[in-house]
């Protein structure tokens, strides 16, 4: 009888160790998956100031990473074996080197994409431009010849009627011309030429570093030219 309560003990002893065992697994599991989502949320919202999404999911990788290494060392101790562990190890660099390839893979293919939608973007901006201010501006040389060979307003006269208010510095709105972030603004008036520039806020020109005609930078700008001879056109930026 008393050795049946002896064994009965011993179970019992070893079923608590077990539970103890099985709760400070479950503990460290809990830790690890809430260590880990803390630092990769941190790490992404750091270079909260830039536009483009990747330096955050560039930077929520590293302790990402970080994170599945010290796992990995964690998971893999003793008592497993060192050949499970060497082939374990092995499987996770194969791994981890495929998705990293794959992973900059992506930002390379991204970022490719984005600049040729800014391309084109850019190259309909500027179409969009000219169908804008050529029109006020053929409409003014139209009805300047129309006067004949004795003309008794100038040029710019014929175009400051067609185009009520405009003066250097304020802007026209040409036919069939939406309210969006396009505009075509008088640069000058002059008896036998007017300038207009055609800008866009926040298209992309070619040049980063190019002024444009209201303070931005880098923005697209066409200058046309109107006088006599007809409308020259000039892409700026």
């Amino acid at each position: 009888m008393s050795g049946l309560f002896f064994i009965t003990s011993q179970c019992s002893s070893r079923s608590i160790d077990i539970l103890k065992g099985i709760q400070k697994e479950v503990c460290m599991i809990i830790i690890w998956l809430l260590g880990g989502i803390a630092a990769v949320t941190i790490a992404f919202f750091v270079p909260s100031n830039s536009p483009e999404l990747w330096p955050s999911l560039n930077m929520a990788m590293i302790p990402a990473a970080l994170y599945i290494l010290a796992l990995s060392f964690y998971t893999l101790r003793s008592p497993i074996t060192r050949t499970a562990r060497i082939v374990s190890w092995v499987i996770i660099v194969l791994i981890g080197g495929a998705m990293y390839s794959s992973w900059t893979g992506m930002e390379v293919q991204s970022r490719w994409q984005h600049n040729q939608l800014l391309k084109i973007h850019s190259a309909i901006t500027r179409g969009l431009l000219q169908s804008y201010a050529q029109p006020a501006a053929l409409s003014a040389l139209k009805e300047y010849y129309q006067q004949g060979k004795t003309k008794k307003e100038s040029l710019g006269k014929v175009f400051q009627r067609l185009n009520p208010g405009a003066a250097a510095g304020s802007k026209i709105q040409a036919a069939d011309m939406p309210q969006d972030s396009s505009s075509i603004v008088v640069k000058s008036i002059a008896e036998n030429e007017v300038v207009l520039l055609g800008r866009h806020q926040y298209s992309n020109g070619r040049n980063p570093d190019f002024k444009n005609y209201n303070g931005k930078t880098g923005k697209v700008q066409e200058r046309f030219t109107l006088t006599e001879k007809g409308v020259s056109y000039e892409s700026e930026n």
